[in-house]
């Protein structure tokens, strides 16, 4: 019970959010808290996962489409999971949408995302609190169609060969 009260390190901070510890002080710099050895309260932490706008959960509940390719399987579920939370100019910051995933799931979903950056279905942009992703209105309906698994891109397709 003591332990739950005293300051964690940067380690621990950065698993309790879910990022890598460079985020962590990145985070601190950017909001003018950083502590003597990077020490981070309870209190601490949750500042930090509110100013960086840091979510888990986005997979909780979450099904995969039906698709006898995996990987196609896995960006159909992240474009649907970006259309349910970023659609009419929503920002949030786009490592929300690969929290939690197993490592090779998260390369996948990131690199599907620049995939969509690139064909300007999406847009990617750095801000204080992170990497954000939004999704412009001209490309919702485009997106729909990609999660449904009616249209395809030959940048996601070329993801799913590898």
């Amino acid at each position: 019970m003591l332990d739950d009260l005293l300051p964690k390190g940067l380690t621990d901070a950065a698993r309790r959010l879910g990022v890598e510890p460079l985020e962590v002080v990145r985070l601190m710099v950017v909001t003018d808290t950083v502590s003597d050895g990077f020490a981070a309260t309870d209190d601490h932490v949750a500042k930090l996962a509110a100013f960086g706008a840091i979510e888990t959960g986005w997979w909780e509940g979450a099904e995969l489409p039906k698709d006898k390719n995996e990987s196609r399987q896995r960006v159909r579920a992240a474009i649907g999971l970006v259309l349910g939370r970023c659609a009419g100019g929503v920002r949030v910051r786009m490592d929300n949408l690969w929290r939690g995933l197993p490592l090779d799931a998260q390369e996948l979903v990131e690199e599907a995302m620049n995939v969509l950056s690139d064909e300007g279905l999406v847009r990617i942009e750095n801000a204080a609190s992170g990497v954000l992703i939004t999704v412009p209105a001209d490309s919702e309906a485009q997106l729909r169609e990609l999660a449904s698994g009616k249209a395809d891109s030959d940048g996601l397709n070329e993801l799913y060969q590898d």
